[in-house]
């Protein structure tokens, strides 16, 4: 397993599979702060940079779950993640950037993986810019979200080149 959220994005589903929506509202209600506590979540595969959330410059997707929905649905290591859904990634580093400390820090990358956890099936939209053609380009993407086992294999640029 990866090391960074991706690595503990496949510890949040339970062994027994992904919550129903109803699930999903009661442990959002239930206002757990630490991701880890809902059981059942399903995410998309994508594991972040913890010390670049943390240097509050940028979420930089570092692996992705192999076969998962983030791969599948077109997503790519070294995108760099400007949205999700609602949330305004770049918004969010600015704040962690005018305040640094921790809890600031701990709490976005909360927040990050909040946002892309959800029952399985429901659609998360991810947009991104990437380089192509030597050219940053914005691009968006709708990616369901699935189960993750524990055991998921995950894929870097070391693993990427070695293929």
């Amino acid at each position: 397993a990866d090391s960074g959220m991706g690595a503990g994005e496949s510890l949040l589903c339970g062994d027994e599979g992904c919550c129903s929506a109803r699930e999903f509202e009661e442990n959002r209600a239930s206002g757990r702060r630490n991701k880890q506590e809902w059981k059942g979540m399903c995410g998309i595969g994508i594991g972040l940079d913890p010390q670049l959330i943390a240097q509050s410059e940028a979420a930089v997707i570092v692996s992705l779950a192999d076969n998962g929905p983030a791969l599948k649905g077109g997503l790519q290591v070294g995108d760099v993640i400007q949205r999700i859904d609602d949330l305004d990634v770049d918004d969010l580093m600015q704040k962690m950037r005018s305040d640094s400390n921790v809890q600031t820090t701990m709490n976005a990358a909360s927040m990050l993986a909040a946002a892309l956890l959800g029952p399985e099936g429901t659609t998360v939209r991810v947009s991104v810019t990437r380089i192509v053609d030597k050219k940053m380009t914005k691009l968006t993407f709708v990616i369901p979200r699935g189960f993750l086992t524990k055991s998921s294999e995950w894929i870097s640029p070391n693993k990427m080149n070695a293929k």
